[in-house]
């Protein structure tokens, strides 16, 4: 664990976590309970059986959805898409 003691921001704390580890294998998710860690084995399965780079996940690929979101966070989630 990486405590950030006066910096801010997603994006350089996930940086700074990458560059804190010597994994192989990283993720990167929001701990808002907006997304399904259950998909996680799937995903890194993916990676490795596909050798691939990066896997991304989005609720705007087959099988993927979002939930149980309120219609307003639907509605905004579809206008940033757009």
């Amino acid at each position: 664990m990486i405590q950030r003691i006066g910096r801010r921001g997603l994006a350089s704390a996930a940086v700074e976590g990458m560059l804190a580890t010597s994994s192989p294998y990283l993720l990167v998710m929001d701990a808002d309970l907006q997304h399904d860690e259950r998909i996680i084995p799937v995903m890194l399965e993916k990676l490795k059986r596909e050798n691939l780079d990066l896997v991304i996940g989005s609720r705007n690929v087959s099988g993927g959805g979002m939930g149980e979101f309120a219609a307003n966070r639907v509605t905004l989630s579809n206008m940033g898409r757009k």
